[in-house]
């Protein structure tokens, strides 16, 4: 079995967090339209409790599964007709709402695979 992750690290002020915690969770939605549709396997999202510091408050990751890579560089017509409907926002709007809660830190892409090794 192959998969193909894509880690996601976020940042939003302290200001932002509460906003950004309810933005989340209308993503959770959203996310798992694009699950029914078969564009993403699942999705996951973490706040960020270690290394500890008066910021780590705002600071999450998330986890996008993906098939294999062609899933991840196919168009994402699920999301932008998810936001329009759940969040009645056009793209532009959506990226500058985006924007303005938080900041990405580090994106990667991971893939792993499931199998057996001997000592």
């Amino acid at each position: 079995m192959n998969s193909v992750i894509s880690m996601e690290m976020f940042k939003t002020s302290i200001p932002n967090y509460f906003n950004y915690m309810e933005f989340e969770k209308q993503m959770k939605n959203i996310h798992q339209d694009r699950i029914n549709a078969g564009e993403i396997q699942e999705w996951s999202f973490w706040q960020t409790v270690s290394p500890l510091a008066d910021d780590s408050k705002g600071q999450f990751t998330a986890f996008t599964f993906f098939k294999d890579l062609a899933h991840v560089d196919a168009p994402n017509n699920t999301t932008i007709e998810s936001v329009k409907k759940r969040m009645n926002l056009s793209p532009d709007q959506f990226l500058k709402k985006i924007d303005g809660l938080r900041n990405m830190t580090q994106n990667c892409l991971v893939q792993y695979a499931v199998g057996t090794w001997n000592e």
